[in-house]
């Protein structure tokens, strides 16, 4: 006589076997790969000296808001200002930048919340070798991808700033 559902060990790798292919099956976080594959291509336009296909990243309307240095800004034609002010146009003065440690989190329906670390190195030419710090993001997707909807950017301060040297 037969147990009709087969041996144990049979039945657990039949259920081993499931769960596996299930696993599989299973698509990588959509929204974590999509936000980093945007921020990825931003970091590579500001790394180019292209600043306007930098800031297609970010929403074009007066919506979108910046965050930094006790300072909002509003709109795009803001921002850009701001970024001109402070790094330039071109590959030598913006440097290059980077994004490490990058998380993601879906905030329901078409929206995202990323934060991370920045930095920009920008070599021998300046008086400041390299800056970084953290940034929190809500993006929102629209037909063109994952645009940010609001910038928070920190800046580190190194350790003779901060009096620890």
């Amino acid at each position: 006589w037969r147990h009709p559902e087969g041996p144990p060990m049979v039945r657990f790798f039949l259920i081993f076997c499931l769960i596996f292919a299930l696993i599989l099956s299973c698509p990588a976080e959509p929204v974590q790969t999509e936000v980093q594959s945007a921020l990825t291509r931003g970091a590579e336009a500001w790394n180019r000296g292209d600043l306007d296909t930098f800031l297609k990243g970010y929403v074009q309307g007066p919506e979108m808001t910046y965050t930094a240095s006790g300072r909002v800004v509003r709109g795009i034609d803001e921002l850009r200002a701001r970024y001109q002010k402070a790094y330039g146009t071109s590959r030598e003065t913006m440097g290059s930048l980077r994004f490490d440690e990058i998380e993601v989190w879906s905030l329901g329906d078409g929206y995202a919340l990323a934060m991370g670390k920045w930095a920009v190195e920008f070599g021998a030419r300046s008086k400041e070798a390299k800056s970084g710090g953290i940034f929190s993001l809500v993006l929102r997707k629209t037909p063109e991808g994952w645009l940010i909807l609001h910038d928070h950017t920190s800046r580190l301060l190194d350790e003779k700033a901060k009096g620890n040297s």
